[in-house]
């Protein structure tokens, strides 16, 4: 009688064990990219705002966003209207930061350039490496990309197809967004 109680008693939890709902059904909601997602309309929507670094999404993966009040010097990042002088074509900058000797300090930043809306949510535009030196104008370096790119909101995010920092795709038609936020 204790021997049947015992089989039964293991039937019944290798039954509930079985039968519950996985946890890799509760991953596939994603709180960002799950967002209404809206085109940009008009340049202007953009271009008169600084956009901090929020996170990244990277093809099927959850989007992964920066811990509020997070002192890394990737927060620092931006995305914003750019003008310089001697760079009449110059629209939009996304300056980067890394930690050097002071803290956190510019490195090889991302430069938009000859950028038009050709349609809604379709941004074309050529992107330079460059640098901002201590003193005088930037300093625009090779091209890293010339085409479209998705641009528009999710949420109150910023979301930008992603050809301007160091992810490397594995498949060339993997989409990676870059999220800021006012």
């Amino acid at each position: 009688m204790k021997k049947n109680r015992q089989i039964l008693v293991l039937i019944i939890s290798v039954l509930i064990f079985s039968c519950s709902k996985s946890d890799d059904n509760k991953d596939e909601f994603d709180p960002i990219f799950d967002l209404a997602y809206t085109k940009l309309k008009n340049l202007d929507d953009i271009s008169k705002n600084v956009f901090y670094y929020a996170g990244i999404k990277v093809g099927n993966a959850k989007t992964s966003l920066l811990i509020p009040g997070s002192t890394s010097c990737r927060a620092s990042e931006y995305f914003s209207p750019m003008e310089e002088k001697t760079l009449a074509n110059l629209n939009f900058g996304y300056i980067k930061y890394q930690i050097g000797p002071l803290g956190c300090e510019t490195t090889n930043s991302s430069f938009f350039t000859e950028t038009s809306l050709i349609n809604e949510g379709e941004l074309f535009t050529t992107i330079r490496n460059g640098i901002i030196p201590d003193r005088g104008p930037i300093i625009l370096e090779k091209r890293i990309f010339k085409g479209i790119l998705e641009i528009g909101f999710q949420g109150e995010y910023l979301r930008i197809e992603d050809r301007m920092s160091t992810y490397k795709r594995e498949d060339p038609n993997e989409k990676v967004y870059l999220y800021f936020k006012k």
